[in-house]
């Protein structure tokens, strides 16, 4: 018998995640770096084709999508996202119930401004603190796909080594 990559269980949860996938007519798929902005586009091609969500949200904490990419290529990734019906939602940290990393479950989120500096207090813009209000924004979606955690561990390295990681602590290369 050929060898199989896939056991058992990872093939039924699969095949019960592309269930998921098909009944949802709300998707959120939380964390847009390679693989999050991956499958809300994959999604996405799925639901043009009528067999999957009719709303795919991709949230992402950070300024932009794909952090750290050229932005000729996060242009591009956004520019095709865009045109196949994707919201995409950057600077808003997502909250909701993770049971295990990588999780995927249905419910409310709550999206949180991230440093978002039209959200600062007047005494801030007076330049009298730098405290910002936290502006929450509460949705739900039939189904949330958490595709957060790639950080890195690379902590053990800033001390001796910090000039050769870059801003989210990822080891810089050519």
């Amino acid at each position: 018998a050929p060898a199989t990559l896939l056991s058992r269980h990872r093939t039924r949860a699969l095949a019960a995640f592309a269930e998921r996938v098909h009944q949802a007519r709300t998707v959120a798929v939380v964390g847009a770096r390679l693989v999050g902005t991956e499958l809300a586009g994959r999604i996405a091609a799925l639901a043009a084709g009528g067999a999957a969500p009719k709303a795919v949200t991709l949230i992402e904490k950070e300024a932009e999508i794909l952090p750290g990419m050229p932005k000729e290529a996060v242009a591009f990734v956004r520019k095709k996202l865009e045109a196949a019906g994707v919201e995409i939602v950057t600077r808003r940290e997502a909250a909701f119930a993770r049971n295990t990393p990588h999780s995927v479950t249905s419910g409310s989120l709550k999206l949180r401004v991230v440093d978002d500096p039209q959200q600062a207090t007047p005494a801030a813009a007076e330049g009298g603190g730098k405290k910002k209000r936290k502006h929450v924004e509460h949705r739900t979606f039939d189904l949330i796909v958490d595709c957060t955690g790639g950080t890195p561990n690379t902590g053990f390295m800033r001390n001796q080594f910090g000039d050769a990681l870059d801003e989210h602590g990822f080891v810089k290369v050519d």
